[in-house]
């Protein structure tokens, strides 16, 4: 019995230490996903190392520069979802590219206003 409570005790310690990865862990996750072409993925984890970290520059500066492709590539995805009939999973895409263009417009417009 005590040892389950150990193996569970530790699978705990093992879930909750993968679910706060660090704001660097996400910056860097996000410049690979970036450099794959992923960039919508990147700029969700850009805009997590931001809310995680708000004075990691890299990543506000990151997501500010990937923003817009990331936004492109989600609406241009939604155009083909609707095309091939799957109105469900298009709308999920444009939501997508609509929380990016948010997330990337209250950066800019506090960097502007802190510049």
């Amino acid at each position: 019995m005590s040892s389950i409570r150990r193996r569970s005790l530790a699978l705990v310690c093992l879930l909750s230490a993968t679910a706060c990865a660090s704001a660097t862990d996400r910056l860097n996750e996000g410049i690979v996903l970036q450099a794959q072409g992923r960039y919508v993925a990147a700029a969700y984890r850009y805009a997590d190392a931001v809310d995680k970290d708000p004075e990691l520059v890299e990543a506000r500066d990151r997501l500010l520069a990937v923003g817009d492709s990331a936004v492109w590539t989600a609406m241009d995805d939604a155009e083909e979802l609707l095309e091939r009939g799957d109105p469900v999973a298009a709308a999920n895409r444009y939501r997508e590219g609509d929380r990016i263009d948010r997330k990337s417009t209250r950066l800019n417009s506090s960097h502007v206003r802190t510049s």
